[in-house]
């Protein structure tokens, strides 16, 4: 039941399932259908904060970038970043798997994968374009919080 309501997001549904598991030792009662309902609604309410193309709006607009340049296949540091940043906020923000990321992009998952840690390493070392990307990811969240 679990698996067929809570689609796209692997640790979404690992989520669930702890919850459930966790729910039905501390009530000392056996997993019940009505435990699995309960949160899979608890997971229904929860609604991502951010879109697809507004994260990407917002990332274009905090790295003054055209929705073209972001996408384009430069390697260029200032791109690669705000890149990343996309990257980092789509994870973070939607329900969209990597492969999902990636295809917005025209880059595949494991390139998604190495942006996010990429920029989650930079923002852990401080350095920099560590603070940069924190800054921006800043910026952005404030501005969805600011909206909603």
């Amino acid at each position: 039941m679990l698996a067929d309501s809570v689609t796209g997001d692997v640790r979404l549904l690992e989520s669930c399932l702890h919850n459930l598991l966790l729910q039905a030792r501390i009530s000392g009662q056996e997993v019940t259908e009505e435990m699995a309902m309960e949160v899979i609604r608890t997971v229904a309410r929860v609604k991502p904060s951010l879109g697809l193309d507004e994260i990407i709006s917002l990332v274009c607009r905090s790295f003054d970038l055209t929705l073209n340049q972001l996408a384009s296949k430069s390697r260029r540091q200032e791109l690669v970043v705000a890149r990343n940043t996309a990257f980092f906020l789509l994870r973070k923000h939607t329900d969209l798997t990597l492969e999902q990321i990636g295809e917005r992009f025209n880059r595949r998952h494991s390139t998604v994968i190495k942006g996010i840690t990429s920029a989650e390493n930079e923002m852990k070392r401080h350095s920099a374009l560590g603070g940069q990307i924190e800054h921006a990811v800043n910026l952005i969240e404030r501005s969805s919080k600011a909206r909603g």
